[in-house]
């Protein structure tokens, strides 16, 4: 079949499958359904008609045979007569056409899900003109009998020596569900996976050398009942150990596991420098982002939302968001990042957390700490929203600002930082390696009801509580 584009090779595929349809009278239900489960359906059907066929040829006697005949009938023939050959595209199946151009699916297997589909319609086409002209009696009967069984065994297609059918067919689609063991290759699993779909990870180590790319909606979790640990270790000098991005609009949920490794941990809206074409959200639920050469997370473009995970012992930053992106963080932590090199420069930062662009983060009940650097950076016109969270221990300034970023700071506790607890950059407010301020701070803070102490305090900010004094209502009840 030659298409000049892929959509209408999709399009030709859902006439061609639309004509199966009609030809062994599926249910109007069906029509409705998707791509994937018309075909399981058809599937069924198929081979339920050949245990008819093959009992009706088998039966002991003409009136049992006759009744498995009926039964073929009612499955091969649509309730009204004969079945019309009608390959055109109503609105009813507009549904069915979307799902499919939304498929991913591999050029080969779609040059092998092509042939299929018009091995079984053509053979749908000769089971229907036999049966139309079934003879009553005889071995006129008997004949065609054997040619329908034999017509139905080449439309499912299911022995190796056959001609591809829908065995063929549902092969080559991708999964809604896979389940991954160690040694497995993950990123073969997730190309074959239907977008939306699922993949299952058993308990243990995959080793990925080169790390993930996700282009799909889809989750990636611990199996059920699978006691863990669950990681997945990539090597340093792997791009990303998983790359999130899609030219389509795509949701992406991955739970459970251990992430070590890699240039970048979870690279998100973004590979190699290319920004993603579509919107991706991310949602981390109870992962743990381990040891990458930079940093633990990026984002991007897209949207990341963050619970119960721990980004840790990464070379420059927990988390970065440099351009557009958006991060929200509850009950995390994100420690022991940043390195003392790198620090030395000058002119090159790590820490915790750095926001610029017009990137957005928001955390509520975390914990940044221990960082080498500092725990919060904000600066061009970037937003951050702050709530019941401690920024502690991190060898230079708890929260950092500049230029022209907001910052919403409540009921939060900023203690033992090695520079001042909340500073935001001015002539006054410099630290030892800043002799003069570059991008001074002219945006917007609110807040209050935060714990801040200054260097008075025995294990308070070793430079000051807040820096301009004027902002000290952040420190009010």
């Amino acid at each position: 079949m030659h298409c000049a584009s892929t959509h209408s090779c999709m399009a030709r595929i859902c006439a061609v499958v639309l004509g199966i349809v009609v030809a062994i009278a599926i249910s109007g239900s069906a029509a409705e359904s998707s791509f994937l489960e018309q075909l399981l359906e058809l599937d069924k059907r198929v081979e339920l008609a050949l245990y008819y066929a093959k009992s009706a040829l088998l039966a002991l006697d003409s009136d049992s045979s006759a009744v498995y005949v009926n039964e073929l009938q009612r499955l091969i023939l649509a309730p009204s007569g004969p079945a019309q050959e009608d390959t055109s595209l109503p609105a009813s199946t507009e549904r069915l056409l979307a799902s499919i151009d939304g498929t991913l699916i591999d050029p080969h297997a779609q040059a092998d899900l092509e042939i299929s589909l018009e091995n079984v319609h053509e053979y749908a086409k000769l089971t229907t003109k036999d049966m139309v002209a079934l003879p009553s009696v005889g071995d006129d009967r008997t004949a065609a009998l054997r040619r329908i069984h034999a017509y139905l065994s080449a439309m499912r297609g299911g022995s190796p020596f056959a001609l591809p059918g829908l065995v063929h067919a549902l092969a080559s689609l991708p999964n809604a569900e896979r389940t991954a063991t160690p040694g497995d290759s993950l990123q073969e699993h997730i190309d074959a996976l239907l977008p939306g779909g699922t993949l299952f990870l058993e308990a243990g180590t995959y080793t990925l050398p080169r790390g993930l790319m996700i282009d799909r909606s889809m989750t990636m979790r611990a199996a059920p009942n699978s006691a863990g640990p669950w990681h997945l270790v990539v090597d340093e000098d792997a791009p990303a150990a998983i790359s999130i991005s899609s030219y389509h609009p795509a949701l992406v949920n991955l739970q459970d596991v251990t992430i070590r490794g890699g240039t970048v941990g979870v690279a998100i809206g973004e590979i190699a420098g290319i920004v993603s074409h579509a919107p991706v959200a991310v949602v981390l639920r109870d992962v743990s982002i381990l040891d990458s050469h930079r940093n633990g997370v990026r984002v991007a473009t897209g949207s990341a939302e963050l619970i119960d995970c721990i980004i840790a012992g990464h070379g420059e930053h927990g988390l970065i968001i440099p351009s557009s992106g958006d991060a929200r963080l509850s009950l995390c932590t994100v420690s022991n990042n940043g390195a003392t090199e790198i620090v030395a420069l000058g002119y090159k930062t790590s820490g915790g957390i750095d926001v610029s662009g017009s990137g957005s983060i928001e955390l509520r009940a975390c914990r940044i700490e221990d960082n080498v650097g500092t725990g919060l950076r904000i600066g061009d016109r970037a937003t951050a929203s702050v709530s019941e969270s401690a920024i502690i221990d991190n060898v230079e300034d708890g929260i950092l600002a500049r230029g022209h970023a907001s910052l919403h700071l409540e009921s939060c506790v900023m203690d033992g930082n090695g520079g001042f607890g909340v500073r935001f950059v001015s002539a006054t407010c410099v630290n030892g390696t800043e002799p003069s301020p570059t991008n001074p701070f002219v945006g917007l803070v609110t807040g209050t009801g935060n714990t801040i102490p200054d260097n008075s305090n025995a294990g308070g900010n070793e430079r000051g509580s807040i820096c301009p004094e004027s902002f000290r209502f952040l420190a009010e009840e």
